[in-house]
């Protein structure tokens, strides 16, 4: 707590990752927190879920694609003061081609 008995901002109770293979994470879970230290406004909690897969094409070359915020959720990612808050991605897809040489 603060002065004056107030939380700290941008500051949640509580977050929590699943990840699947070490590299990947596919799921994360972030509790509501407030925008400032007047503890006035509250940004929402949520959970965001992404994935990913793996398509090995030879010993030199590897195919990734990753989708992040999979079902499109609206969610804020953080805040500087009350009326300054950042929303979160909307659906993400990348395709990557990685080469080893």
């Amino acid at each position: 707590m603060s002065a004056g008995g107030r939380l700290p901002a941008d500051f949640p109770d509580l977050v929590a990752d699943a990840i699947d293979d070490g590299e990947t994470e596919i799921c994360l879970h972030r509790a509501d927190m407030f925008a400032a230290i007047d503890n006035t406004v509250v940004l929402p909690g949520y959970v965001r879920v992404d994935a990913a897969a793996y398509f090995v094409v030879d010993n030199q070359a590897r195919l990734q694609l990753n989708i992040e915020n999979l079902t499109d959720q609206t969610y804020y990612l953080n805040a500087d003061g009350n009326t300054n808050i950042s929303p979160g991605y909307p659906r993400a897809v990348r395709v990557a081609l990685i080469t080893r040489f």
